[in-house]
């Protein structure tokens, strides 16, 4: 320690002759490793379900992301926008989202793509 060699080893040679063999502490850390990468894989997973697949003609709703900041009470504005309808499945849960065939909202047709996580189904009422 600090450059200078220490007696401890000479004073003590009892204490020392119990030698750890490295390789098969290795294993075991390895071993260990795995199981836990596994149980922690299962902790994962059980609070995960699996996304929402949509086809193209569905109709679904966008969430509003970025709402700008007015001064206003944001608490009690609209959180999805729509209904709009699947245009064209990506894939990796992105979908091409537009407008409605005959709707008017704007003079230029809405054209996007969004994560599956960003789409809500529309569901119609049935009378």
């Amino acid at each position: 320690m600090f450059g200078y060699r220490t007696s401890v080893v000479n004073s003590t040679p009892d204490l020392f002759t119990d030698w750890v063999d490295v390789t098969e502490l290795r294993k075991q850390v390895v071993l260990r490793t795995q199981e836990d990468q596994q149980r922690q894989k299962q902790r994962f997973d059980a609070h995960r379900s699996n996304s929402t697949v949509f086809a193209i003609g569905d109709l679904v709703l966008l969430k509003i992301s970025s709402i700008v900041g007015s001064g206003n009470s944001r608490k009690l504005l609209l959180k999805w926008k729509g209904p709009f309808q699947i245009n064209k499945v990506l894939g990796a849960d992105r979908y091409e989202v537009g407008d409605i065939l005959g709707s008017t909202r704007s003079r230029i047709p809405y054209k996007g793509t969004y994560a599956v996580e960003h789409l809500k189904p529309w569901l119609l009422l049935e009378e």
